[in-house]
């Protein structure tokens, strides 16, 4: 009997949402990246061996009486249930321990995975601690230069890669699903003005590079996804600072490709961007300004050559505004169109328009459903304690005067969800451009309806729509929080 190969899993939703107990392995190979559950059988780590070796070549499986035959290409294994010894072709292979079986499926241990793929003809590396499996010559090298003028630390890579990116005070996080990146040390220190460390970690299939500063950082992906550019974080006014004239009328439906003349300060590269606070008294004509993720050179996950995150988000966001025109609330696209936009454009763009609401749409595996984020605030930003000192508030924490509401927000739209049969959940996460965000502001992301529908489903017009319209639901059912005066 001919077994499909695994499907290429992509994860684009934050690690906040995998609990301990979900351990994985990720597997890199030439062209493909997938993972494997891990389950724990006697203090040892086991994973499927048939979910393993599918998607490496022509895979044929037989089993019988606790027999199981496993051939790929001309190499047939043999492994008996309770037992450490097995065969692959001629060769004789002691497994570390026992293979077992677990609803009809051959699970053998993973840190003997290496040595038995040998046998199958593949070369393979195991990083244990953090579970990924490279397979063949997949593994990256990651490389990294500071370069001056301009006070960039460049992170390169042999190909394209397409990380989730994320601010967490003076730190940038690179998060790789399924990138198989590799970094030469674990750490290296800087004796520089502006970049002080930057660290590799490799943990439940997932690898990262943190980056740490003196000042507030930003990042941005270039040259095709080959680099990624970080630096300061621009003195940009982050607020509906009093320079920015108030809109009378409907905002236009896409942004300016940068920030507004009037909201940028002349502050040194370094320092950490402020934003004035918005007058306590001033009322404006409220709408929803709606954030379709990624777009143009960024095309965010790629769930197949022509199922890619910025257009599924998009579509859902064409949606929202309809739905929420039709209720009488007036919304806004950041873009309506395959363009390219950096956090910080997004997010200046939506302060300067002094948006009622900000909503940015993502979508991902795994998962099921909608899960809602709101900001990541250091500690000492909570609402009660943010009171700016003086007229300016930093960048990074503008959010910080309207956690709660935000907070209001996400329960709302969990709850029209649940009413529309739509499995959803709430968290917060450091997710961009959430904390420079001067309004009630919100993040989702959209998984496939239910754990067992295919990646497909996420362009399925009815879902999309169901999505839209609860959304929409939501907002108008807390509008009146949302639009207190700003």
């Amino acid at each position: 009997m001919w077994l499909a190969a695994a499907a290429l899993t992509l994860v684009i939703g934050l690690p906040l949402l995998h609990s301990a107990e979900d351990k994985k392995l990720t597997v890199y190979a030439a062209g493909k990246t997938y993972e494997l559950a891990v389950a724990d059988v006697d203090k040892q780590e086991y994973a499927g061996l048939a979910e393993l070796l599918g998607p490496l070549g022509k895979f044929e499986q037989h089993a019988s009486l606790g027999t199981f035959r496993l051939r790929l290409n001309d190499k047939e294994g043999e492994f008996s249930v309770g037992k450490k010894m097995a065969r692959v072709g001629t060769v004789q292979l002691l497994l570390p321990a026992k293979a077992v079986v677990d609803h009809g499926r051959l699970l053998v241990p993973v840190r003997g995975l290496p040595g038995l793929l040998e046998k199958y003809g593949q070369k393979a590396e195991l990083h244990a601690a953090g579970r990924r499996l490279f397979v063949g010559d997949a593994g990256e090298r990651v490389g990294l230069e500071v370069k001056r003028p301009g006070d960039n630390l460049v992170v390169s890579f042999p190909a394209a890669v397409s990380p989730t990116i994320s601010t967490e005070g003076n730190k940038v996080h690179l998060l790789f699903t399924k990138d198989p990146v590799l970094f030469w040390a674990d750490s290296i220190a800087y004796t520089d003005k502006l970049f002080t460390q930057a660290k590799f970690i490799e943990q439940n299939g997932i690898a990262e590079v943190v980056i740490s500063g003196n000042a507030p950082l930003v990042a941005s992906l270039g040259d095709g996804g080959k680099s990624i550019s970080i630096t300061a974080a621009p003195q940009v006014a982050a607020t509906s600072a009093s320079q920015v004239v108030p809109q009378t009328s409907a905002p236009a439906t896409s942004p300016a490709s940068g920030p507004p003349a009037a909201a940028v300060q002349s502050n040194s590269s370094t320092a950490a961007p402020q934003a004035k606070a918005a007058p306590a008294s001033t009322l404006v004509p409220f709408f929803v300004m709606i954030d379709a993720s990624h777009g143009g050179d960024d095309p965010g996950a790629r769930f197949s050559d022509k199922l890619l995150e910025k257009d599924i988000t998009l579509a859902i966001a064409r949606k929202l505004r309809t739905e929420l025109s039709n209720r009488g609330i007036t919304a806004a696209l950041l873009r309506d169109n395959d363009s390219t936009l950096t956090y910080d454009q997004r997010a200046v763009a939506t302060n300067a328009r002094r948006s009622g609401t900000y909503i940015s749409i993502h979508a991902g595996v795994p998962g099921s459903g909608v899960r809602v984020y709101t900001a990541m605030l250091p500690a000492e930003s909570f609402e009660k304690n943010a009171r700016p000192h003086g007229p300016f508030v930093t960048w990074e924490n503008a959010q910080a005067g309207f956690l709660s509401r935000s907070q209001t927000l996400a329960t709302a739209l969990v709850m029209e969800m649940g009413s529309a049969k739509i499995a959803a959940g709430s968290a917060v996460a450091p997710l961009l451009p959430l904390n420079s965000i001067a309004a009630p502001a919100v993040s989702i992301e959209v998984a496939p309806p239910r754990v067992d529908s295919t990646i497909d489903s996420l362009s399925a017009a009815k879902y999309q729509q169901a999505i839209a319209v609860a959304a929409a639901t939501a907002i108008a059912n807390v509008r009146g929080k949302m639009e207190e005066r700003r």
